[in-house]
């Protein structure tokens, strides 16, 4: 445990049991003669930061609590944008921010949604953090805040995909070009599946429809449906011998402490609920709900290169091949172009969900809700939009010009703020 701040000894130091931060009871499972697997930290991520906290003579003694952990986070997510008054450089950073939350909250009404949240972070420190509107339209609902977790729709995606992108690490799924059917042998459609790839179900090239027929040869035009996530979904399934949301929370949910992540059936106080009805709560359903931090989080895992707080969560290499193109070489420009469904900024196209002004190298999820992360390599960004959608979008709506805008008002407010 040494990771936490405590060194397993023969003899404990005599203050072993008190957080060396604040000197209350650090709950330490080891000091009730328990095993380590019993230790609230052993499933939690202890911040770096944090643990450089410690003062010399305490550090390797006793390890932290529950309590400051809690606060070191709670202090991370303090927005960071400073006005001070006089200059005119911060007072047009704070202008562009407000413009930015303006857009935010129109859409909202424009939509119909009851709820939105909005996050930008940089270089991991958060510029701008807002709650708007209540979980439902109707009277005496739940107040959105920072605990209020949406359904995130198809940006529960991305977590499927990391969750591929690591059965190819650990050996279970040889290549991209691997044919499905080399996995789901006992498929009743092979002959449907024929020429279809891994690469083919991750970046919408399959050309499978919802009816169960083909529309297209795989790799030869780009639709959007759930008929390659759904083989996906059984195929890791099958891959791992247990559901792909198991993978998540061993892998990433509990090392990271994401305790505002989950696949959920049952309607909660803290949910954006949709009066939908789920059978499950393993994956195989849009029953994703996420806090708005949370998803900003996962957001700056991908970031980081699979780094949280200073530790090492996801290999590098996984991330990488996660938000890498795999779109099928010699697709028509026009089509968007996707890693493990993040679409990736390879150069804008009139398909695209990613605003013409962002760098090569930026990627997104967008979800049915109007859920969204967007993270931007080249400036270290990583920004979240919340709502919680339920009808169609209103005449003279456009989801496409929509998403655009907020990708390149998140830019023009974090260089607004650098100037």
């Amino acid at each position: 445990m040494t990771g936490h701040g405590y060194r397993e000894e023969a003899h404990p130091h005599p203050e072993a049991s008190r957080c060396p931060l604040c000197g209350q009871d650090n709950q330490c499972a080891l000091l009730q003669g328990k095993q380590v697997e019993a230790c609230w930290c052993w499933k939690a991520s202890i911040p770096k930061g944090l643990l450089e906290r410690i003062s010399d003579p305490l550090r390797g003694r006793a390890c932290v609590c529950p309590s400051c952990v809690q606060l070191y986070r709670k202090e991370q997510w303090q927005p960071s944008m400073v006005s001070r008054p006089g200059r005119k450089e911060d007072a047009e950073a704070i202008d562009a921010f407000r413009l930015l939350q303006a857009y935010a909250d129109n859409v909202r009404v424009t939509i119909g949604a009851s709820a939105a949240a909005v996050i930008v972070m940089q270089h991991g420190r958060v510029l701008h953090e807002a709650y708007t509107g209540t979980h439902g339209p109707e009277s005496g609902a739940r107040r959105v805040d920072a605990q209020s977790r949406f359904n995130v729709g198809s940006a529960r995606k991305s977590y499927l995909g990391l969750v591929i992108a690591w059965a190819i690490h650990d050996g279970l799924i040889g290549s991209l070009d691997d044919p499905v059917s080399a996995y789901t042998p006992e498929h009743q459609d092979a002959d449907l599946l024929y020429g279809t790839t891994i690469r083919h179900l991750l970046t919408h090239t399959h050309g499978l429809n919802r009816s169960g027929g083909r529309d297209f040869a795989p790799g030869a035009s780009w639709s959007y449906n759930n008929f390659g996530v759904n083989l996906l979904i059984e195929l890791a399934g099958r891959l791992y011998r247990k559901p792909f949301v198991h993978i998540l929370e061993e892998r990433i949910f509990r090392p990271c402490g994401f305790t505002a992540t989950g696949w959920e059936k049952r309607r909660l106080e803290d949910l954006v609920w949709l009066d939908e009805s789920y059978p499950d709560d393993e994956g195989k359903s849009a029953n994703l709900f996420v806090s708005a931090r949370e998803l900003a989080s996962w957001g700056q895992l991908y970031l980081q290169g699979g780094v949280y707080e200073g530790a090492r969560v996801v290999p590098a290499s996984v991330i990488r091949q996660a938000i890498s193109v795999a779109t099928p070489e010699g697709l028509d420009l026009s089509w968007p172009r996707n890693g493990y469904f993040w679409q990736v900024q390879e150069q804008p196209c009139v398909r695209t969900e990613l605003g013409d002004e962002l760098p090569a190298g930026s990627f997104q999820m967008l979800g049915i809700t109007g859920c969204a992360v967007l993270v931007i390599p080249e400036l270290e960004i990583v920004a979240v939009r919340m709502y919680n959608q339920t009808g169609g979008n209103p005449e003279g709506y456009s989801y496409l010009e929509d998403i655009r805008g907020f990708g390149n008002l998140v830019q023009r407010a974090v260089k607004a703020r650098e100037a």
